[in-house]
């Protein structure tokens, strides 16, 4: 990325990596000589490599719409807000996380737009290592009287 050299800070390099979606810099100050700079800064790099590991989960299963109970409508579709990563650099088996969705089964209406309705919730060895929260996708307005007789003629006819 950038080297440079003065007699006081001698010989520097600052040098950034990319590998499987890792993204690493690596800082030399006062290297002897410049050839020795380049030699600690791959040194570097390999070892954030080695001891790296990135889970992604981009959230593209399908949710279950939840029961709105009391709404205009019965059910509200359910959406993921983000996709989910972690960087584990403890020297995990990153296969073995574990994914929770927590939802209720049904909510009284009304429901908006961008209100969390639930999460899901990440495990490693049995620890909580992040979440991502289930977004209600649609509104669903309360039900007035109107709205039942509605139903029920639909119902019949």
């Amino acid at each position: 990325l950038k080297t440079g050299s003065t007699a006081k800070a001698k010989y520097c390099l600052s040098a950034t990596a990319n590998k499987d979606g890792i993204d690493l810099i690596a800082v030399v100050m006062a290297a002897p000589d410049y050839k020795i700079r380049f030699q600690d800064a791959m040194k570097l790099l390999n070892y954030g490599f080695a001891v790296s590991s990135l889970y992604t989960d981009e959230n593209k299963d399908a949710l279950t719409a939840r029961t709105v109970k009391g709404g205009v409508a019965d059910e509200a579709a359910i959406i993921y807000r983000e996709a989910f990563r972690y960087l584990d650099i403890g020297g995990h088996d990153v296969s073995q996380i574990k994914k929770e969705i927590l939802l209720p089964v049904e909510v009284e209406a009304p429901v908006r737009k961008g209100d969390i309705a639930g999460r899901a919730v990440y495990t490693l060895d049995g620890k909580e290592i992040g979440s991502v929260d289930i977004l209600f996708d649609e509104d669903v307005e309360k039900a007035t009287y109107r709205d039942y007789v509605k139903k029920v003629f639909r119902i019949f006819f």
